[in-house]
């Protein structure tokens, strides 16, 4: 299970073990105090608040994925909303599609996006992203969970190679000329008859597994990325000559 404590302007993230056991914290970064225990119990994660944190109305006292709890926490009661998300491999792995610049993708749970979330936090249109000269762009649509890029909200924002943009476990790397994503649960997919192809990994015939073949004749580096990043000339001068 994955825990994602969500507050008006960042998105902190907890990743549970497969097996309910142990206790974890979310801390305050600015006082070092602990603001929520989970416990693992024989009947799975418990919230277990600690004092001076008290919850909003009832809660459940067992975490159950995709259902939502609202606390405050904190000595002036901050309004928090901490998501159980499942986790699991699919939400680890990415498949990395090579994007054509001048190109606009929409993103959410309807069938018309380009890539299609059918998570339950994903709204019908969420985000757009948007490649102009192999430089990328994002851009919220009012949607309720919103849109973190680096674990901060924001409602647009210009990326840089390498930033996560992410909508709680929903997650898209951005690079120029390329897109990478996983798939929660399975439920993350590519519109039907797009444009974008996710790239395979090279293929080793069994014939060459075992046998002397350069391994630059069978691995290769694709894309590369040579093109599009920031670069700087470096002057190094020769150590000078022993005496």
């Amino acid at each position: 299970m994955q825990l994602f404590l969500l507050s008006p302007d960042a998105c902190r993230f907890l990743a549970l073990p497969d097996l309910p056991e142990g206790r974890f914290v979310f801390m305050d970064e600015q006082q070092r105090q602990p603001w929520l225990t989970v416990l693992g119990t024989e009947a799975g994660w418990r919230l277990s608040p600690v004092p001076p944190c008290a919850a909003a109305g009832e809660v459940e006292p067992l975490l159950r994925v995709h259902s939502p709890v609202t606390l405050r926490v904190g000595p002036e009661q901050q309004k928090r909303t901490l998501y159980p998300a499942p986790g699991g491999a699919a939400s680890r792995a990415f498949a990395r599609c090579p994007v054509p610049d001048n190109m606009t993708l929409t993103v959410g749970s309807a069938p018309d996006n380009e890539l299609i979330c059918c998570q339950p936090y994903m709204s019908a249109h969420h985000l757009v992203l948007e490649c102009r000269q192999r430089i990328w762009t994002a851009r919220c649509l009012d949607s309720s969970y919103g849109m973190y890029v680096n674990g901060r909200r924001c409602q647009q924002q210009t990326l840089r190679p390498g930033d996560v943009l992410s909508v709680l476990e929903q997650k898209l790397i951005v690079l120029p000329g390329l897109l990478a994503f996983n798939a929660p649960d399975g439920q993350t997919s590519l519109r039907a008859g797009s444009s974008l192809q996710p790239l395979q990994p090279p293929r080793i015939p069994l014939d060459q597994a075992f046998t002397s073949t350069p391994l630059e004749d069978i691995f290769y580096r694709a894309p590369r990325f040579s093109s599009g990043l920031e670069s700087q000339s470096l002057t190094v001068d020769s150590p000078p000559a022993p005496h």
